[in-house]
């Protein structure tokens, strides 16, 4: 099969001195939900950005569906980011526009020439917005579709921001720390939401987490990033703690301590409203 995502001697150099990634191979499948754990600066964010073409590799080759696209412009560069979508830490959103309209952004990358104009002034068919809607319904806030995106809670936001990427058709969700910003109900239910969608709509997700327990629950493939070189490739399953070791090395206690403890929220979390749920049943 060919891979969804192929990475040979991939490299990131900045400003000619600082080497962020180095000889990355990888290959990612259609369907697969791949966690990249590591230390703070390992080259995690870097990997996915180059994935997604935002960053230029200084080094190595990237291919789409068999398509090399190490070097792509233009209009080719527009369609793999459309395949190839992306979620930030911080959500990137439009703050003017309304929830609605963040999601029909989404369907901007299929048009092409005239086709554009119309959605430059919002003039979006009832199809369109159908969609957005659908995609909004997926993830769980078609209720806010009218409001504007600074209404919203960072969950919320963080929910748009995958239905944009839903209402694009994207083959690949690349999800950047995509709860280090969030509490831990809020992480939860994005968490949630992207499992949901890997396995409901078959799209690839490959989401940088600090917390490995979370990253173990969430995915099935784990890869470790370190001083920017991949050091381990292994499923969740099979990882322990002598892999854990060889990839924080002396970070490996703050590593586990900080997972512990958010898990430890979310678990807490649900708890208390599974707890309010039977009290507010027996009430009435």
């Amino acid at each position: 099969m060919t891979p969804l995502l192929k990475a040979t001697g991939l490299g990131m150099t900045y400003a000619g001195q600082f080497v962020a990634l180095r000889d990355l191979d990888i290959e990612i499948q259609p369907g697969e939900r791949v966690a990249v754990i590591g230390r703070s600066g390992a080259g995690k964010s870097t990997m996915l950005r180059i994935f997604n073409r935002l960053l230029n590799p200084t080094a190595g080759c990237l291919e789409l569906d068999g398509k090399d696209i190490t070097h792509a412009q233009g209009s080719e560069l527009r369609q793999v980011r459309r395949r190839v979508g992306m979620v930030f830490q911080q959500f990137n959103l439009v703050s003017r526009l309304s929830v609605l309209d963040n999601v029909l952004v989404g369907t901007l990358g299929s048009r092409r020439g005239l086709a554009l104009l119309p959605s430059l002034w919002r003039q979006f068919s009832a199809d369109d917005r159908d969609w957005a809607m659908h995609c909004l319904n997926e993830v769980g806030i078609e209720n806010l579709a009218r409001k504007r995106a600074t209404e919203l809670s960072g969950g919320q936001q963080q929910r748009v921001a995958i239905a944009r990427l839903l209402a694009q058709r994207a083959d690949v969700i690349l999800a950047d720390e995509p709860i280090a910003s969030l509490d831990p109900r809020s992480a939860e239910q994005v968490m949630g939401i992207l499992r949901m969608i890997n396995e409901t709509h078959g799209v690839a997700v490959i989401t940088n987490l600090h917390q490995v327990d979370i990253a173990t629950r969430f995915a099935y493939r784990i890869i470790g990033l370190r001083d920017g070189v991949m050091v381990m490739d292994t499923s969740a399953d099979h990882l322990n703690d002598a892999l854990l070791e060889h990839l924080y090395g002396d970070q490996l206690d703050e590593a586990q301590a900080e997972s512990r403890s958010i898990s430890s929220r979310i678990i807490n979390e649900t708890q208390r409203r599974a707890g309010h749920a039977v009290f507010t049943q027996a009430a009435l």
